[in-house]
């Protein structure tokens, strides 16, 4: 799993097994390989290439995946591979989205199946490709009424009274905070604290709240086009201090959260992602509800997502349904993703 904030490459090898008609997990081991600062380049400037630079970024990327693979795994036998790749566009409304990292390159390079290209068919199906977690959280964690990722973006999904899940994208978390952080040459806000030393402008709150893409109905589901834009425009016209902007953009993000819960009644919350260790942001959202927010182990904080996206892969192969319309909007369900060499 690579997201789309940089971090790295999450590697996490587990086992699911489904015994009285409950799909249980087990991670075995989890590794987050960072990216060197060539990569992050090429990664974050991939959506500028041309078609046949971009093409050879995939296939270079797609080698690049499948020597860590091996690297990680140091000759333990696996069944499977589910790659989520890393994605340079996503635009539903236009019908294409794109995660590079070829499947067929990294079959060959480690010489296990692989299932990849989640999202292209459901989007091909008239759906947002997104957020495809949701099957994951109702067979895996079922236990809290809703599960929130805060990662690059946050995403929700949660059971309604009906029985139903529903699911989507809610607002930017992570690649907000690593924007206004890059004047000072570091990643993110250790825990949030030089987000308390600012205070929030309620003009620049304003502004973001009422952005087109925050009105958007679900199932909606973000990508970068939307940051650059909709919510980096709004940065810059305020050229607020960094920790105003901070403190703002925290406020933002923990009212939309917030709201969401409460609107829905959800009274538990399962976190993960990046953004669980971002304690004034996780504080801010407690105080507007009363939703329990549980953080598992670091371990689950961080693996969680590729974990998912390992059970996807399975659920792929085994030629069941894994991504559900009524999450993503597409016109039916369906087992989605590309299987090399199986």
């Amino acid at each position: 799993m690579s997201g789309t904030s940089l971090d790295g490459l999450d590697l996490c090898l587990a086992e699911f097994l489904f015994s009285d008609q409950v799909w249980k997990f087990q991670i075995f081991d989890f590794k987050t390989i960072p990216y060197t600062e060539t990569w992050k380049q090429r990664l974050a400037t991939a959506h500028s290439l041309g078609a046949e630079e971009l093409s050879h970024l995939d296939r270079l990327y797609g080698r690049w995946l499948g020597e860590q693979s091996v690297a990680f795994l140091s000759g333990k036998p696996v069944d499977l591979i589910a790659s989520h790749g890393h994605t340079i566009f996503h635009q539903p409304a236009r019908g294409f989205t794109l995660q590079i990292g070829h499947g067929g390159v990294l079959h060959t390079r480690t010489g296990i199946p692989v299932v990849n290209d989640f999202r292209s068919e459901d989007v091909a199906d008239g759906g947002q490709g997104a957020p495809l977690v949701p099957v994951g959280d109702a067979l895996l964690f079922g236990a809290y009424a809703a599960c929130l990722n805060l990662g690059g973006f946050s995403n929700i999904s949660w059971e309604t009274q009906h029985g139903q899940r529903l699911a989507g994208d809610l607002v930017p978390i992570n690649l907000v905070f690593s924007e206004i952080l890059k004047p000072l040459n570091i990643d993110f806000d250790s825990e949030g604290q030089l987000s308390l030393t600012g205070n929030v402008d309620s003009s620049m709150l304003k502004e973001l709240n009422a952005l087109p893409m925050m009105q958007r109905a679900f199932p909606r589901s973000f990508g970068r086009e939307d940051l650059e834009t909709e919510v980096f425009p709004v940065l810059l016209r305020h050229s607020l201090s960094i920790p105003d902007a901070l403190a703002t953009s925290r406020e933002w993000m923990a009212g939309s959260i917030s709201s969401y819960l409460n609107l829905n009644g959800i009274k538990s919350c399962l976190l993960s992602g990046g953004g669980s260790y971002n304690t004034a942001l996780v504080q801010s959202i407690q105080e507007k509800t009363e939703c329990t927010l549980a953080i598992p182990s670091a371990q689950l904080v961080e693996a969680k997502e590729a974990l998912i996206f390992g059970f996807l892969g399975l659920l792929r192969a085994l030629g069941e349904v894994n991504v559900w319309h009524e999450v993503t909007g597409s016109r039916c369900s369906g087992s989605r993703g590309c299987l090399w060499g199986t």
